[in-house]
């Protein structure tokens, strides 16, 4: 009996909460993956870009060859350094597995350069 209420009383403690949208689940997933790389995480403020299909090969210029190919999504963080101030806009690139919200990589413009990969970014053709 005891057991049959606290069921129902956690069902109704979610039932009047939105499930998040998958585009909320991507933007909490890569909130969580900057709070490992940024000094001040709390600070940060996010301008996020629609998915897009990528292809990323290696070189720094179109025609090597394919490493990966899948959904990505752009986005833009600025966020407070040492000294206190904000740094000021950085472009980043997240890699999705599949269409999910689980992230395959996140990629800085210094992971780009170092990897010596072409991020080419082209129109998702639907099947």
């Amino acid at each position: 009996m005891k057991l049959g209420a606290i069921i129902l009383f956690a069902v109704a403690l979610t039932a009047g909460k939105p499930v998040p949208s998958l585009d909320e689940q991507r933007e909490t997933a890569i909130k969580a993956r900057m709070e490992m790389v940024l000094k001040d995480p709390e600070s940060a403020r996010y301008k996020f870009g629609p998915l897009e299909c990528v292809r990323v090969t290696s070189g720094t210029e179109p025609g090597g060859k394919e490493l990966w190919a899948g959904v990505a999504q752009k986005f833009l963080v600025n966020a407070k350094n040492s000294f206190g101030g904000y740094s000021g806009w950085s472009a980043f690139a997240t890699l999705w597995v599949g269409q999910g919200p689980e992230i395959h990589q996140l990629l800085s413009p210094e992971d780009i350069a170092h990897q010596r990969i072409y991020l080419n970014f082209v129109p998702c053709v639907s099947k």
